[in-house]
């Protein structure tokens, strides 16, 4: 069995009725030649390439207001003004308040 070349996962040898893309054939002098250290920097990147979109999208909209929301939970901030560290004191009070308890064990009863 010949062994072949492929660029993305240097080399390989084809299974009987595979539906694989041969590049050239490794002995061939010829099949290496054109590739260069870019070609597997490209390579490597394409994935992340097509990926990007959606990271992108994710970072902006669901990762940095996740990441500004935990910011903020630590904060004394009325939006117009700039925000005061309180710390865990607002976590405090909200743990606290019986209001808040009763809130919890009645989204846990319609939950359940």
């Amino acid at each position: 069995m010949r062994t072949w070349y492929c660029r993305a996962s240097g080399y390989i040898r084809p299974l009987k009725g595979s539906a694989l893309t041969v590049l050239g054939d490794a002995t061939d002098p010829q099949a290496t030649a054109g590739a260069t250290r870019w070609d597997a920097v490209i390579d490597v990147l394409r994935p992340f390439l097509f990926m990007s979109p959606y990271l992108i999208v994710f970072f902006l909209f669901l990762f940095l207001p996740a990441l500004s929301s935990v910011f903020i939970s630590f904060t004394d901030w009325q939006i117009l003004g700039t925000p005061t560290w309180v710390g865990s004191e607002n976590f405090d009070y909200i743990f606290g308040d019986r209001m808040f308890w009763r809130a919890m064990t009645n989204t846990l009863v319609l939950l359940c």
